[in-house]
């Protein structure tokens, strides 16, 4: 089993990215939950996702400790990393997060290259995927591409495709 925490800012895709991962690990025969928090307010405000990949039933479908936090803002970074396992892995937006330590952090320069390479800062959050789909290898590509086909709207689709390509690039780099 897999805990996986997405957080950053309303308006990032946050919620999203955990119902796209969740989907591409039933996709691939696994059980998942995922759920999500976000504020009041529809942007801005510190918001998280949770997804939860097991192969086998899931009798809680919150993230207890997580073992993947991926950040995208620093306020979630802040909010949620006492929250990861000792050993725990994570992936932060280097455009917008200072992390407290390094080790076992990725640095992901999300935004900045979703704004430079791709020419839209709104796939930073695809960039994170992408990036952390090819690190803890939770789910094949092919399954991870016909979730993001079912959930996205076909105007983005080839945008979002190409960012998560990007993210399994750098990752795959670093």
């Amino acid at each position: 089993m897999m805990q996986i925490r997405f957080c950053g800012f309303g308006g990032q895709g946050v919620v999203l990215l955990g119902e796209i991962l969740g989907h591409a690990a039933m996709l691939a025969g696994g059980w998942a939950a995922q759920s999500a928090s976000y504020g009041a307010e529809a942007r801005g405000s510190t918001c998280s996702s949770e997804v939860i990949i097991s192969d086998s039933w899931i009798a809680y479908p919150k993230v207890a400790e997580a073992d993947v936090l991926a950040a995208l803002s620093q306020s979630g970074y802040d909010q949620y990393i006492s929250q990861l396992r000792p050993q725990g892995l994570v992936l932060f937006d280097a455009s917008l997060v200072i992390p407290k330590e390094t080790e076992r952090h990725y640095a992901v320069l999300a935004t900045q290259l979703a704004r430079e390479q791709l020419g839209n800062p709104i796939v930073a959050n695809l960039i994170m995927l992408g990036a952390l789909a090819e690190i803890t290898q939770i789910v094949p590509k092919e399954k991870l591409v016909e979730a993001i086909q079912a959930r996205v709207p076909s105007r983005f689709l080839q945008l979002n495709l190409r960012a998560v390509e990007l993210g399994g690039t750098l990752a795959r780099k670093a």
